[in-house]
């Protein structure tokens, strides 16, 4: 990572960036036939003509994680692009779904997808970016050779599913435990995924995935508190008039339907993510000392950015 290096610029304008949001771009273009779907999927993954990246839109952090890590790697990111774009297709599939079931109204600054074009027509839309990710897996993999992961992409989906089923049953009480589970499961499985197409696109080294999952596990609950926490902030805002989810990191530490807000909540939430990303960067210590990644990897320095950057 060269001096002077912005996580954040580079989230939105490097080349990694680029790759990804012309990708997706071909993808919905060869592949969605109907002119108003594939409006719908431009307008969701923030790809409309004219539109330039910027802090409101989407991180593409998956991608951007896959594509950075094959980069330390030395694999050329253009043959591991596709790959990304898969967690993309995914990621951006259950989102859509995550808000309807979460009744969320804004997405990356705008009007969600169900609040623009209707329930029936957003969910055609999951389900087509859902189907479309795994086909086009399996067309580059023949093209490309990529090691098969096809029975660790079905784990990841149970995990990833059966967080979400978790999530959004009704809970007596939120206990730090379960939100680690819920975050580990719906934050960490595409995560894992990122990984895996990144570190090991052609050849799966199971010697080494533990060390993988367990960075993702502190990660992946950092990250979802670190979410949490500016829901949090706009609750503080809109006081009686802001939902906050019951799954969200306040719950782990305040009575449930404690309002306003406590004011202490920032504190003690931020002492948690602090904890969490340094238990985050001794995993990636780890890596190093097994030789998963480089010596002078920057992962450290990345990931602490992108949670500033939040």
């Amino acid at each position: 990572m060269k001096e002077g290096f912005n996580v954040t610029e580079d989230l939105f304008l490097s080349r990694k960036r680029k790759l990804t949001d012309a990708t997706l771009r071909e993808i919905f273009q060869n592949y969605a036939s109907d002119i108003e779907l594939r409006d719908n999927l431009l307008y969701h993954c923030g790809l409309e003509d004219n539109v330039q990246p910027t802090l409101a839109h989407s991180k593409r952090l998956r991608a951007y994680l896959c594509l950075s890590l094959a980069e330390e790697k030395g694999f050329d990111i253009e043959i591991i692009t596709p790959l990304a774009c898969v967690v993309e297709l995914i990621h951006n599939a259950t989102l859509i779904v995550d808000d309807i079931q979460d009744n969320g109204i804004i997405r990356c600054g705008k009007t969600a997808l169900w609040k623009k074009v209707g329930i029936p027509k957003a969910m055609n839309a999951a389900f087509f970016l859902a189907q479309l990710s795994l086909a086009y897996y399996n067309l580059k993999c023949k093209e490309n050779q990529y090691f098969n992961y096809s029975e660790h992409i079905i784990k990841i989906l149970d995990n990833l599913v059966s967080s979400q089923q978790l999530d959004i049953e009704e809970k007596k009480e939120m206990t730090l435990p379960l939100f680690e589970k819920i975050a580990i499961g719906k934050t960490g499985a595409l995560l894992r995924l990122s990984f895996l197409f990144g570190l090991m696109p052609f050849k799966f080294e199971e010697d080494k995935w533990d060390e993988i999952q367990e960075f993702i596990n502190h990660f992946s609950c950092a990250y979802q508190a670190l979410d949490d926490l500016a829901d949090i902030n706009v609750a503080k805002k809109h006081a009686q008039n802001y939902h906050l989810d019951s799954s969200n990191i306040y719950y782990c530490f305040f009575q449930k339907n404690e309002r306003p807000i406590d004011p202490n909540a920032n504190e003690k939430i931020q002492i948690y993510i602090k904890e969490t990303i340094n238990k985050a960067n001794f995993s990636i210590e780890k890596m190093i000392e097994n030789k998963l990644l480089k010596t002078n990897s920057q992962l450290n320095a990345m990931i602490n950015s992108i949670c500033q950057s939040m």
